[in-house]
Formats: structure tokens, sequence, C-alpha cells
């Protein structure tokens, strides 16, 4: 089981579909483990302004 996981960065080649998400865990306030997920589908369910704020961050998926 993996607890503070946090996403940081969507990855997307053609920007059509994502490719796979880049995350990482804080460990004692500093940076922990880093990992990536590859899924056939995504939910992005998060806070408010927080998806669009990650998605502008990822070069605006979606936005062709």
């Amino acid at each position: 089981m993996l607890f503070n996981a946090h996403l940081l960065h969507i990855e997307s080649k053609d920007k059509t579909k994502v490719d796979y998400l880049e995350c990482a865990t804080i460990e004692n306030g500093q940076g922990g483990k880093k990992f990536t997920i590859i899924a056939k589908d995504y939910v992005l369910a998060m806070g408010g302004i927080e998806t669009v704020r990650l998605l502008k961050l990822s070069g605006d998926l979606g936005n062709n």
C-alpha cells in the first residue's frame, strides 16, 4: 500500500491520450520514491482548480 503519493506530471506524446503519469511520495517532508503509472483509463479526481492546474503544467492536454 502506498500513502502520500502525489501526481507530478501527465505525459502525453501526441496530446490525444495519456501515456503515463509521473508520481512521487513525500516522506518526512522530503521527496521519497518516484514512480510511473500506466493504465488503460485515468480519472482525475482532485479538488476545484487542481485538475486545471495540473493539466496546464502538463502541457494543455486536450487542446489540439
